[in-house]
């Protein structure tokens, strides 16, 4: 786990960790997880969970310095919120954890990379309203501005979270029962 910092929503800095775990999927390919771990304590400051803006931050800046050149569809994102505190005492800790959807700027996209005909025009030619998808495989990262979807997130289970403390190596600092 390493230490990375965001600006929450006063603009004051916080402190969270991540780590990138390798995993194949069910068709054999690739994909790295991205685990971002926020611990509650006197100077961790705003929640990630309430600082959408240093979520995009952390996740463009993982992105260019750690996974640059790796296709977007093969990287997901996790945000744990560990809720224990050293000060506390007793058995109680509490852990929440979502998956967090990655989407990519496609104006940003093709106006630095997109090549000619790369783009696929989807929907009825004849109606106002048309979108454009870019192939998968040529939006990567660190070529293209990211973001997240707070309306998107989806909740983790106890065994979920388990499983992504395990991948990752995450103690977490359990306080014996008497």
């Amino acid at each position: 786990m390493r230490p990375i910092f965001y600006a929450r929503n006063r603009r004051q800095p916080c402190r969270a960790e991540y780590g990138i775990v390798m995993f194949r999927n069910r068709l054999e390919l690739a994909q790295a997880w991205i685990v971002v771990v926020w611990r509650r304590s006197a100077l961790s400051g705003t929640s990630l969970y309430n600082a959408y803006d240093g979520v995009d931050s952390i996740l463009n800046r993982i992105l260019s310095a750690e996974l640059e050149g790796v296709r977007l569809d093969c990287i997901r994102m996790f945000l744990v919120q560990d809720y224990t505190d050293e000060r506390e005492q007793g058995p109680y800790h509490r852990f929440d954890a979502i998956e967090v959807p990655i989407r990519f700027n496609l104006r940003d996209w093709v106006e630095r990379w997109q090549p000619p005909g790369v783009l696929q025009r989807l929907g009825n030619p004849f109606r106002r309203k048309v979108t454009w998808q870019a192939p998968s495989d040529r939006a990567v990262a660190g070529s293209v501005a990211c973001s997240t979807d707070p309306n998107q997130f989806r909740s983790l289970k106890d065994d979920e979270i388990d499983a992504l403390f395990d991948a990752i190596g995450y103690r977490r600092q359990r306080q014996a029962v008497a």
